[in-house]
């Protein structure tokens, strides 16, 4: 048995956790053998400086977000540029030198959201371009002309139109490929739950084809700012901006449907917008646009980036070339790239544009393009990944050293994960890099740990990170989870791949259904965002709304996949206090069912009550407190009490009087002021618990904290008791600091999520409390525990035979000590 707590001496309670003893283990991410240098070698892709444009240096290349669209013709190797500047047109601009060739008779262009968005150019020389239709009401739009030189003197003829439009924000990504009846066309937008292909029978007049996302499991908008073919097979990729992932799929234009390949991180680069693919000299790349909506300087934003994507799990940076001096911000973070005729285009709106001169080489020795980066905020038990990016001719092979001479065995990966970390593992990390050329050693990256409290208190049950789940992503999508005492599951609230309520196994977490999602259709910033299950099965889910003015609460009776929501509160606002949906606490059932929500931005908190046990009325509870005190936490504690909490906030314990319209402080305390984000609270057993994720400033990794506050609720003026920390299985950044934990008091279990991360159990023991009448005791808990009994605090402890709890102890003057297993 494990999860020893709470020895108990007749006529005195202590707490004793049993330590948590672990070896230093090295793990290595992934590794393989070294690659022998005979082995045929890649060439590697160089770039370099051709020419720029600044925005406002040509009459039609504005600082005013009306010049989107950039493109080569592969067939004369110029640049295509589309500019809403004085008028609608297509511009040619010499690929030699960037200077002006002419404008294509635009004639005729209207219509849409934007009546002219992007362009491209088929691999005969056929030149398209698309408006934006933004809107479902709007008309989608694509011209067509014949080639530089016919399109000087003709207008062009149109392509494909649809009003309305068939998805909306087509025309915010698109990419071309073929040529004559082989002509493709690829568009996707922000808000699109599908990507479309364009297709044609006789070179001139186009089909469109859409193809829903959900088929990868991506939500819409995830192919927003760059979609491209893949070469000539039916693979495209794609991505948003504010992410860095890069998603690879394959589709299929009979059945109308896609799947996802892989997904490639471009590390550090989120705002990566309108990604192109190439390949040459058996090496596949992708441009992108670095852009940012306020930094005005271009030396870490505003840049034409090229990565190499042969090895899609270890994507290299092979050109990071300033564009030129932004006038202003990007407010849209919109631009476009495109690769061909032995360079590649980009245009960074506000910008300007840059192109850059493709070459190969071979024989090039390795480079270290990304070093190892120092991790001196890690846990004692945790686990760190350092890492290490290289360009050079490949293969690339890899060895990890420890203090400069320590070679770790297998560790032969870019990556190097070590875990259950030890004082021992502290120290200095850094890899070599080889190919037949030469090699390359990386900078020391240092490893320093900090202490943590690692105790049997709460012992993992199971844990699904990204992916397991088919919801679980690492988008900043799910914040919500309660637990269901009528059903024992819980209930997961995710906007991946669409909005969702989920119903996942406590036991195991494996999944088990989802709500019937007909019945929200109301509004807010995010439409389901957080929520709480009461004592009867009833599931409520509330929206997001930074505003506060549409603030809304859904239930769902029950857990069945036939059951409609109803609309429990809203939409309103309940307490004019602005930012509401960040936390939300559920409990009791029926007519006696509670609900909690905190401000994100007032001292506000609101109690909604309910006389029907389906509609639900506000309750303001007006703290004295900071405003924010319960900006990312919330809970019930025992009888009319709550806490709450935020980043950098402290834990706060109140009571609340409604009936005459009172509350106060009742404790406040600095233990995890800067590293818990969400709470959890048992109330019973008097423990609290916080979730700590990855913020770029706190510990990781990613852990929970759990607290013994029965002292402090109970009147002594002290901190409470960290007793335990137990990690997630990722540690992803969080930078929201979202996430949420609930308990199962009954079933001695505790659930959280950690947004980005996952969701994480584990088993908690009860609590052991002893009652006194005369010279007798009597032992009672809460939850599945095992009581045990030794002469002698220290042990040895054994199983008292078939003992529930209450349980009497039958003892007088001797002397016993008593705790809990699990």
């Amino acid at each position: 048995m494990k999860n020893l707590t709470h020895a108990v001496r007749m006529r005195v309670l202590a707490r004793a956790w049993t330590l948590r003893t672990l070896s230093p283990l090295l793990a290595i991410a992934a590794f393989g053998p070294l690659v022998p240098t005979s082995q045929a070698q890649t060439p590697v892709l160089v770039l370099s400086n051709k020419w720029s444009l600044a925005a406002g240096s040509r009459w039609d290349l504005d600082t005013g977000n009306l010049t989107r669209g950039v493109a080569i013709n592969k067939l004369t190797g110029n640049v295509l540029l589309a500019s809403r500047v004085s008028s609608n047109h297509v511009s040619v601009i010499s690929g030699v030198d960037g200077s002006d060739l002419g404008t294509l008779n635009s004639t005729g262009i209207t219509g849409g959201t934007l009546p002219l968005d992007l362009v491209g150019v088929a691999d005969d020389g056929v030149i398209y371009a698309a408006n934006l239709s933004a809107a479902s009401s709007s008309t989608l739009i694509i011209y067509r002309w014949n080639s530089e030189a016919d399109g000087m003197i003709n207008p062009p003829i149109t392509a494909f139109t649809a009003s309305p439009a068939p998805t909306p924000r087509y025309g915010d990504s698109m990419d071309i490929r073929g040529a004559g009846t082989n002509t493709q066309i690829i568009v996707s937008g922000s808000s699109s739950s599908e990507f479309g292909v364009f297709t044609t029978t006789d070179g001139t007049n186009f089909t469109l084809i859409e193809i829903p996302l959900s088929g990868a499991g991506l939500a819409a908008g995830e192919l927003a700012k760059g979609i491209t073919f893949d070469g000539t097979n039916n693979n495209c990729y794609g991505k948003k901006d504010g992410s860095t992932t890069l998603h690879k799929l394959s589709f299929n234009l009979g059945s109308s449907s896609c799947a996802l390949l892989t997904n490639i991180t471009l590390t550090g680069d989120a705002n990566t917008v309108g990604t192109k693919y190439g390949k040459s000299n058996s090496v596949e790349f992708i441009s992108a646009v670095l852009s940012s909506s306020t930094a005005t300087t271009n030396a870490t934003s505003h840049r034409m980036k090229v990565y190499t994507v042969n090895n899609p799990s270890a994507p290299t940076t092979s050109g990071d070339f300033a564009t030129p001096q932004p006038y202003t911000g990007n407010g849209n973070v919109v631009g476009s790239s495109d690769i061909g005729a032995g360079m590649t285009v980009g245009i960074d709106v506000n910008s300007g544009i840059i192109a850059l001169a493709i070459s190969f080489k071979t024989n090039v020795p390795p480079s270290i393009v990304t070093q190892p980066q120092d991790q001196t905020n890690v846990l004692t038990g945790g686990y760190v990944t350092f890492s290490v990016s290289a360009s050079g001719s490949t293969p690339l092979s890899y060895q990890w050293k420890f203090n400069d001479t320590n070679t770790i065995a297998g560790a032969t990966n870019s990556a190097l994960t070590v875990t259950n970390l030890q004082a021992t593992n502290a120290g200095l990390y850094s890899c070599r890099v080889t190919n037949a050329a030469g090699s390359s050693n990386s900078a020391n990256a240092t490893l320093a740990l900090l202490p943590s409290v690692l105790t049997a208190a709460e012992v993992p049950l199971w844990a699904k990170s990204v992916g397991d789940l088919f919801f679980l992503s690492n988008d900043n999508s799910q914040r919500g989870l309660g637990f269901s005492p009528a059903s024992g599951h819980l209930v997961v609230v995710s906007r991946f791949p669409s909005n969702g309520v989920h119903v996942v196994e406590a036991n195991n977490g494996n999944y088990n259904s989802s709500l019937d999602m007909s019945g929200v259709t109301g509004a807010g910033t995010f439409l389901v965002n957080l929520c709480g299950v009461g004592d009867d099965g009833a599931i409520y889910v509330a929206n997001l709304d930074t505003a506060g003015t549409s603030y809304e609460i859904y239930r769902w009776a029950n857990e069945l996949g036939s059951t409609v929501a109803t609309v429990a509160y809203g939409p309103g606002d309940p307490c004019g206090c602005g930012r509401l949906g960040d936390t939300m606490a559920v409990r009791g059932g029926g007519t006696n069912t509670q609900i909690l929500i905190g401000s994100r931005n007032g001292a506000e908190v609101v109690l909604f009550t309910t006389t029907d046990g389906a509609t639900f009325s506000p309750n303001v509870i007006t703290t004295d407190q900071p405003a924010g005190l319960a900006g990312l936490g919330i809970a019930f504690g025992a009888g009319d009490t709550l806490w709450t909490k935020s980043s950098a906030y402290q834990f706060r314990h109140i009571v609340f009087d409604l009936a005459n319209a009172t509350n106060g402080l009742l404790q406040t305390f600095t233990a995890g002021y800067a590293t818990s984000c969400a709470l959890g609270v048992d109330p019973v057993n008097d423990l609290l618990v916080g979730v700590v994720p990855n913020t770029g400033t706190r510990p990781i990794p990613d852990n929970l904290e759990l607290y013994d506050v029965h002292a402090v609720v109970t009147g002594a003026a002290v901190e409470p008791s960290l007793i335990d920390q137990d990690f997630f299985k990722t540690s992803n950044p969080n930078l929201n600091g979202t996430g949420a934990a609930a308990f199962d008091v009954n079933g001695g279990r505790l659930f959280a999520l950690d947004s980005n991360n996952g969701l994480l159990a584990l088993k908690v023991v009860a609590r052991l409390f002893a009652t006194h009448s005369g010279a007798n005791a009597t032992l009672t808990w809460t939850g599945p525990s095992a009581l045990l009994a030794a002469s002698a605090v220290t042990g040895p402890y054994t199983n008292v035979p078939s003992a529930s709890s209450p349980y009497p102890t039958g003892l007088t003057n001797s002397a016993r000590f008593f705790r809990l297993a699990r």
